[in-house]
């Protein structure tokens, strides 16, 4: 038997599976605290002692699956890769990524992928100014990182509001476009920085 902090953890994760299930069956907003339980066969006060209600609950569910993930990648990682692993998770989780918009706010969603994607960009912002022996004042490196951080949750938040009858927007394209605008921006960016001693 596990640790008190594993077990919170396994019936969270059990009650958020729940939610996952109800959700492939039904709109968020339509699913209550009482389908949840039944669902998953715990009691309402299981329920209650975890989350305050089922906005929390996918709020939750939709930050571990997100930091999960996104935290088996080392700070080093391409770029392309992350964006690429980030958009098929997006995409794969409409539905839920939809409902969260909805439930937990869009900001809150963007912030939830900010948290992550801020150490892969510190880390590639770093190995371009190293590479090309920028001179970048500190004060500017954290206020564009910040910056490129928000943009490109902005740009994988948007990924999950695409609609079917935007054309020829496939994982592939949508990874691309991230991919052009951001490496596009750190690049551009840096070199007129440095030439302007920013």
């Amino acid at each position: 038997m596990g640790s008190y902090k594993e077990q919170n953890y396994e019936t969270k994760t059990m009650i958020a599976g729940a939610l996952r299930k109800l959700m492939k069956r039904k709109d968020f907003n339509k699913i209550t605290v009482r389908e949840i339980i039944e669902e998953c066969g715990v009691a309402r006060n299981t329920f209650y002692y975890h989350f305050e209600c089922t906005t929390d609950l996918l709020s939750w569910m939709v930050k571990e699956e997100v930091l999960n993930n996104l935290n088996l990648f080392k700070t080093d990682i391409d770029l392309k890769i992350a964006i690429n692993f980030v958009v098929r998770y997006v995409l794969s989780n409409k539905d839920i990524i939809k409902s969260a918009i909805e439930s937990i706010s869009y900001r809150e969603l963007q912030y939830l992928f900010e948290n992550d994607f801020i150490r892969i960009i510190s880390k590639n912002v770093d190995n371009i100014i190293e590479e090309n022996h920028y001179i970048i004042s500190e004060s500017f490196k954290k206020y564009f990182i910040k910056t490129i951080t928000t943009t490109m949750a902005a740009l994988v938040s948007n990924v999950a509001l695409s609609t079917d009858n935007e054309p020829n927007l496939n994982i592939d394209k949508h990874c691309q476009y991230i991919y052009t605008i951001i490496t596009s921006a750190i690049l551009s960016t840096l070199a007129d920085a440095s030439r302007q001693n920013l």
